[in-house]
């Protein structure tokens, strides 16, 4: 499926669960806020959360700085 992904196309042949997309893509799940579509979407409820062709996913981590 053809997702966008922080603003830049992906082709995703895997799983269609964000659960499973932030596995393949290697991303430590704990560090990172999800959106789908510009909807949050809870670390609980990631694996539920079902993906579609053209879906729009935001990762968003967070640096500590000063």
């Amino acid at each position: 499926m053809k997702l966008q992904i922080n603003d830049e196309p992906y082709e995703w042949a895997g799983e269609n669960r964000l659960s499973a997309l932030l596995e393949g893509l290697d991303i430590p799940v704990a560090s990172v806020a999800t959106l789908v579509n510009g909807e949050v979407v809870p670390m609980a409820q990631r694996a539920d959360c079902a993906l579609q062709d053209r879906d729009r996913v935001d990762l968003l981590t967070f640096a500590a700085g000063g």
